[in-house]
């Protein structure tokens, strides 16, 4: 599926519609209604303050792409957090802050070499885990960098903000903050309390039907493969949780 520049979407914590029709949520390829989440979702909004996750995603930006200087695949807003390449020095970038017991903030910078624009413009497949106070990022099941750093939580900003795909921070004051891309994107999922990239590659291409199965079904956070969508245009979660995708506000993009 195509993301359009500066039309990103977000994982909504709480859903806002405040009346619909459950009868009316049809989805294009699904033969079967599923109910929204209409509550907060309390496992997104904190996982990232665990010892353990991983996020894995599918995703390739055309040379012939409509995208800023920092092409953002994936992030939260405030201080900025998450994945984007950057144009600049021809690299993917990981970047996120910490807080430290005296309230100082670090900011933390992974940059990628190894993946380049070319790379970026034929399709890949990005694992970010976290294992405790190291991050490892992994392109398919090759380890592309290791970053350590003393294990200090991540700032308490992120909890309380989404997480976009299609950018960093959509309504950014700072023009570079922003880093909107048209992006083409088949997969994106969260695991919780989970380090095993055997784990997070297997639901690449899986058959949802067997998650349930799966020993840490539980802690699949959210899952798109990106080809179901209702009529609302919100994205269906093959996860339990059902955290759909649906398209930022216009309001909220500048």
């Amino acid at each position: 599926m195509k993301i359009d520049y500066k039309q990103p979407y977000w994982i909504k914590y709480k859903w806002e519609m405040k009346e619909f029709d459950d009868s009316q949520l049809v989805f294009v390829k699904n033969p079967f209604v599923t109910p929204y989440n209409k509550s907060d979702a309390n496992e997104v909004s904190n996982f990232l303050y665990n010892e353990y996750f991983s996020i894995a995603c599918k995703f390739k930006i055309d040379n012939d792409f409509t995208k800023d200087v920092k092409a953002g695949v994936y992030g939260k807003s405030g201080q900025n957090f998450g994945l984007n390449f950057d144009y600049s020095i021809d690299s993917l970038v990981f970047e996120f802050r910490t807080v430290s017991k005296e309230n100082e903030i670090d900011f933390h910078c992974i940059i990628i070499d190894e993946v380049d624009s070319k790379s970026i413009n034929d399709g890949v497949t990005i694992l970010v885990i976290k294992n405790k106070n190291e991050i490892v990022i992994y392109q398919n099941s090759t380890i592309v960098s290791k970053y350590e750093y003393n294990g200090d939580p991540f700032i308490e900003d992120y909890r309380n903000t989404p997480i976009y795909i299609g950018c960093l921070n959509p309504g950014a004051k700072d023009k570079k903050d922003r880093c909107h891309s048209e992006i083409d994107i088949e997969h994106f999922s969260i695991i919780s309390n989970n380090n095993s990239i055997e784990e997070a590659l297997s639901l690449i291409d899986s058959d949802f039907h067997t998650l349930p199965m799966k020993s840490y079904y539980r802690d699949i956070l959210c899952l798109y493969d990106f080809e179901l969508i209702n009529n609302y245009g919100n994205i269906f979660d093959n996860s339990k949780y059902s955290n759909f995708l649906e398209l930022v506000p216009k309001e909220y993009v500048v």
